[in-house]
């Protein structure tokens, strides 16, 4: 009876020493499962972060192209600039011109675009400029003005309120200043007009000096 009891001890603890060393052996693959599996995260973690740096990479030589040829295309706006402003001559006219067409000839009835010193051109549109229209500059910011020989006739009210007017030159053709022509400009307004004409003669019967020219 001894001897069957010692024999089933000895099996029993034969059976847990099978049993803890079966069971030792299952959680060593389940560690090292883990282990791998990190190394894969870690390893994919890596791959990530490699592949995110060259499109970072890629996206700062994009943006340093595109900032190359935003500098190019300036550059070359601004020259092209430079050379349009160095081909308009400071003499290029500005002034748009506006006047009717009589039988006699370009009537000039306005201006826009014109500078403090005004000079009527000669003809316009092909035509002899003979008369400047009423009202034409009137209240204008004028300083100096220059009527071209051929002018006959200046209308009523052509200049009146041209408080900076300083002086203006007419030629030996003018025959007739309407009314108000000159009226509410400076007193000290100076008439540069031929000795003996009728622009020089108007002149003196408002007050207005008087400086002949030939």
């Amino acid at each position: 009876m001894k001897r069957l009891l010692a024999s089933l001890l000895f099996l029993l603890l034969f059976l847990c020493a099978c049993s803890a060393r079966g069971s030792k052996t299952d959680a060593l693959p389940t560690l090292s499962e883990e282990v791998s599996s990190l190394r894969r995260q870690v390893e994919y973690y890596e791959a990530r972060t490699t592949e995110l740096e060259g499109e970072l990479t890629e996206a700062k030589v994009g943006l340093y192209l595109q900032r190359i040829e935003y500098e190019k295309r300036l550059q070359a706006f601004e020259s092209a600039a430079v050379e349009v402003s160095e081909q308009i001559s400071p003499e290029t006219p500005t002034a748009v011109w506006f006047y009717e067409e009589t039988a006699s000839g370009a009537v000039v009835t306005g201006v826009r675009g014109a500078d403090r010193v005004l000079e009527v051109p000669a003809t316009l549109g092909g035509l002899a400029v003979v008369a400047i229209g009423d009202n034409a500059f009137e209240n204008a910011s004028l300083s100096s003005v220059v009527l071209p020989d051929g002018v006959k006739k200046i209308g009523w009210f052509a200049f009146s309120g041209c408080h900076e007017l300083q002086s203006v030159r007419l030629p030996a053709s003018i025959e007739t200043i309407e009314y108000g022509a000159f009226e509410n400009c400076p007193k000290s307004l100076l008439f540069l007009c031929p000795e003996g004409s009728y622009a020089a003669a108007y002149a003196r019967s408002y007050g207005f000096g008087v400086r002949p020219t030939e």
